[in-house]
């Protein structure tokens, strides 16, 4: 099991250009589906009659954005630009309260406990998307994404595999997830959080 403090890997991880990760998302797929959501004007705002858009990491976490729909939409956009599950269709209608909860100063876990108002269910994934993006912080630490793909990846890692994460016990291991990457990330020097997120996500299962 190879160690994420390896000489191989740190400098990599190091190099990550992280905030210039970016999605790129098409207009015609999204138009009907924000218009049956009757969020067809924030679909002008947000394609601006351009047929493809890019999204990235530093647009959502530093755009000043003329409203909070619009912010939410581009963050479940970038997390889900085929609509996967039909996840980000479902939650077009109700993106005023993701917003109010996303923006959320509330404590891990009330915050995710708060989203189960929500009339359609948004899991550990897209919750930690929004929180990271909202640039939230828990017990002191930015908030980071958690989902499938890299909950997989963490168990081929000598320093993230004693956290056992499952996507059921996701919810309740996330402040010790938060603690390790953080920790981890401190003890590579120079190495944001997110880097190491990033690294863990685009390739954390190829070594």
């Amino acid at each position: 099991m190879p160690s994420l403090l390896s000489p191989n890997f740190s400098p990599l991880i190091r190099a990550l250009p992280v905030l210039d990760h970016s999605i790129q998302v098409d207009s015609a797929f999204w138009q009907p589906k924000f218009a049956t959501a009757g969020q067809l004007p924030l679909w002008n705002a947000i394609f601006g009659g351009l047929p493809t858009i890019r999204i990235s990491r530093n647009r959502l976490l530093t755009f000043a954005y003329p409203s909070p729909e619009q912010k939410t939409a581009e963050i479940l956009l970038w997390g889900y630009p085929n609509n996967m599950r039909g996840i980000v269709s479902n939650l077009l209608p109700h993106l005023t309260a993701i917003s109010l909860h996303s923006s959320s100063g509330a404590a891990w876990p009330v915050y995710y406990q708060a989203f189960n108002a929500i009339p359609k269910r948004i899991g550990i994934s897209t919750i930690t998307k929004l929180a990271y993006f909202y640039s939230r912080t828990f017990t002191g630490l930015g908030a980071l994404i958690l989902d499938n793909r890299l909950i997989g990846s963490t168990a081929n890692w000598v320093e993230t595999a004693p956290l056992r994460l499952t996507y059921q016990n996701a919810p309740a291991s996330y402040l010790n997830y938060l603690n390790s990457m953080h920790a981890i990330a401190n003890s590579l020097l120079a190495c944001t959080a997110d880097q190491l997120e990033f690294f863990l996500f685009a390739l954390g299962d190829g070594f």
